[in-house]
């Protein structure tokens, strides 16, 4: 159900660095379930019911799904601003992780993108610079021939040459054709992001008021950071849903 792959499509790739998904602690209150592939945890009441998975996708973030039921008469404002992440153990000792609001998610992804894509279109112009730039070799060769007066008889001395000219010489065509290519690959890749940016907008949670019988599902974004578990909670209105998770690689 986590959205791994698109993740891993939209951001930086991973290397060699430690992945891994989050199963759930249980108790009374939580209950674990399975669904495609992945563990859930599960808390019910009679206001609301909360499922939660999650992914360590990147080597920088977590993908939470939540997914919220409104079983009470009451309406129920869903908000990532209430949702809150812990790191205990492990390298981060215990400290709150910064939990990504989609606008500002969305935000800072499309500008490492525009970053990306102007250092891309510096080096393409280099590169069609170089292009229109043609190297010609000219080789002449011959033979030269000196003479010695010394003595009774003069020596003839022959020697063979060769000598070569580099001569730099601008070709419009070819740096309009490497300027052209570059210009359609730019433009695919621009309209790539465009693409994957709103697949993954459409899929990050939103503030959402549910009324009765209402749901919503959707990703939230955590900075990673490792820890031997995390603690996810989520406040709907003055009811607090809150589980333990533990990575399992």
């Amino acid at each position: 159900m986590v959205a791994s792959a698109l993740a891993l499509a939209l951001l930086p790739l991973a290397g060699c660095v430690r992945l891994f998904k989050l199963s759930p602690e249980t108790d009374a209150y939580t209950d674990r379930i399975y669904m495609a592939g992945n563990e859930w945890a599960v808390m019910e009441d009679a206001n609301a019911r909360v499922a939660i998975s999650g992914e360590k996708v990147t080597s920088s973030e977590i993908y939470l799904r939540v997914s919220v039921t409104n079983k009470g008469d009451k309406r129920v404002d869903v908000l990532p601003d209430e949702i809150r992440v812990w790191a205990l153990g492990g390298d981060a000792g215990k400290r709150p992780l910064k939990v990504w609001s989609p606008d500002r998610f969305m935000g800072e992804l499309r500008n490492r993108q525009n970053l990306t894509m102007f250092i891309d279109s510096f080096a393409s112009a280099l590169s069609s610079a170089d292009a229109g730039r043609k190297t010609v070799v000219t080789k002449t060769e011959g033979a030269a021939q000196s003479t010695t007066y010394g003595g009774y008889d003069p020596k003839v001395t022959r020697e063979r040459y060769a000598e070569k000219t580099v001569t730099v010489v601008d070709d419009p065509a070819a740096r309009q054709a490497a300027q052209e290519r570059d210009r359609r690959r730019l433009e695919k890749q621009a309209e790539k992001n465009a693409e994957s940016n709103d697949r993954l907008d459409a899929s990050l949670l939103k503030a959402t008021t549910l009324f009765k019988g209402d749901k919503v599902e959707g990703v939230v974004i955590v900075d990673s950071s490792d820890a031997a578990q995390y603690t996810v909670s989520l406040a709907l209105g003055e009811h607090i849903y809150r589980v333990r998770f533990f990575p399992k690689e």
